[in-house]
């Protein structure tokens, strides 16, 4: 919510004071507990695309899906 939050505050703010405060607010929120307990793989990685989907967000970037190649 804080990053949505910033993101739907500063729509007309530069990227990079944009990505300053969600590091500087967002991060912080989202690691708060991460030292405290043991992450497997999968919660790991669900952490790291959080993150990853506000660097998308800020800069315009789209998830790309990726297909299975038939052979």
């Amino acid at each position: 919510m804080a990053c949505n939050a910033i993101l739907s505050h500063t729509k007309h703010t530069d990227e990079i004071v944009q990505l300053s405060l969600q590091e500087s607010y967002c991060l912080p929120i989202l690691t708060y507990g991460v030292t405290a307990v043991s992450l497997n793989v999968s919660q790991y990685n669900e952490l790291n695309a959080c993150w990853n989907s506000v660097y998308r967000r800020l800069f315009g970037f789209h998830k790309r899906e990726i297909s299975e190649k038939s052979y």
